[in-house]
């Protein structure tokens, strides 16, 4: 079984790997049947080459960046506080704020994420 402290280091190494756009070191710690949010469609990928397929789209298109500032588990879900900044391709900032993501696992890997926003922050 995995730790509370394995999975969080899993989902901080995801963060770290998508800033680095290295697509195929996040879907390595994605479960192969993952279900995650398209949040510009308002609809839900499901598996690796949907969501490879998105992020290249979403980098040709502009420049986002995820900086985990908290995890807390909720049961077994992990609700991490995110500061999000995205620029244009330009390098203007579209924007600059903070976003809830929740995560479960299967096993040792991420199963299912959904972004949401943040209460707590402007």
């Amino acid at each position: 079984m995995t730790s509370a402290e394995e999975r969080v280091a899993l989902v901080r190494s995801a963060y770290q790997a998508f800033n680095r756009r290295d697509i195929d070191a996040v879907l390595a710690l994605l479960d192969p049947e993952v279900e995650w949010p398209n949040v510009a469609e308002a609809s839900v990928l499901h598996g690796h080459q949907a969501i490879r397929d998105y992020w290249e789209d979403q980098f040709r298109r502009g420049d986002p960046h995820v900086e985990p500032t908290s995890f807390r588990w909720q049961g077994e879900t992990l609700v991490v506080t995110v500061h999000q900044i995205i620029r244009d391709r330009q390098g203007n900032q579209i924007r600059d704020g903070y976003v809830i993501h929740t995560y479960t696992f299967r096993g040792e890997q991420i199963v299912h994420m959904e972004v949401g926003a943040n209460p707590n922050r402007p």
